[in-house]
Formats: structure tokens, sequence, C-alpha cells
């Protein structure tokens, strides 16, 4: 299968929207997003898309911001019916690779203490348990695990 990845456009805000459902992300409201798929230097958006019946539908997203020498993973997310298939972990090492070229040390993510295909996606992606936060996500009520990659220097 051939993923595109790109920045987000606005006209894919609602497929975004399906794929958090989906995965049961919480969605962050209209205007979040469209602040965040700006794309500024501090802000990273985007989009794998798959080619569907002869055109390209997003299948997948990621947001990611950097702040000094860290970078934190905001959001990712994959539709269900494309997971499995390694789109996950190319939007995150293209967000890695970014986040390097902007010289950041370490990347940082939080993840549902229930969430345990995700925990052992980012340990396989190299990202190490470094902390815990009580009942930080809402609907339901769940603590997180804070989890953080040592980035290499380009």
């Amino acid at each position: 299968m051939q993923i595109e990845i790109s920045r987000i456009n606005d006209s894919e805000l609602f497929q975004i929207e399906e794929i958090e459902r989906l995965t049961q992300l919480t969605f962050w409201g209209w205007d979040s997003y469209k602040t965040f798929i700006k794309d500024d230097d501090f802000i990273f958006a985007r989009v794998a898309r798959a080619a569907v019946n002869g055109s390209k539908k997003p299948v997948g997203f990621i947001i990611a911001r950097f702040v000094e020498e860290d970078a934190e993973i905001m959001k990712i997310g994959v539709h269900p019916q494309y997971q499995k298939l390694g789109i996950g972990g190319r939007l995150l090492e293209v967000a890695i690779e970014v986040a390097q070229s902007h010289r950041c040390v370490f990347c940082y993510l939080e993840v549902r203490k229930s969430n345990i295909a995700a925990i052992q996606f980012y340990i396989d992606h190299y990202f190490d348990h470094c902390g815990y936060r009580k009942a930080y996500y809402a609907s339901p009520v769940e603590d997180a695990y804070v989890m953080r990659r040592h980035l290499k220097r380009l």
C-alpha cells in the first residue's frame, strides 16, 4: 500500500475527527485544530493518505510540538482498518526526524495506562516509561504513563 505523508488540510479535519472517534481519542475542537495545522516552527501536523478507490484518503495523523530541547507527541491516530500496517510508525518517525532537526534531545508523550497496544507500540519505537500522571484523561477518567525517547543529534 502506498502511503503519502504531508501537511493536514482544512478539508481533512472531518476525516481526522472520524479517526479520533474510531480510535477513542478526545476531539480537541475545531479552533484548536485550525491553530495546529498552521504548522509553524513549533507545531508539526501531518496526515497519512492512502490511495482508496482512485482518491487519496486520510488514514492516520500526528500532531507534535517542539519546545526548546523537547518534543511532545500530542496526538497520533490511525484508522482501525489501516492499523498494523506500519502507518503509525512512519508518522512517528517523520515527527522524530523533524524533532531532531529542531535539535530536540527528548521526545515525550502520554498514553492511557490501559492502552497496552499503544504502550507496546511506543516501546517498540524506543520509548521508555519515565513518569505517571494521576487522572490525566477524562471520559473515562484514567491515569497516564509518561513515556520518553532520547533522540540522536543530527
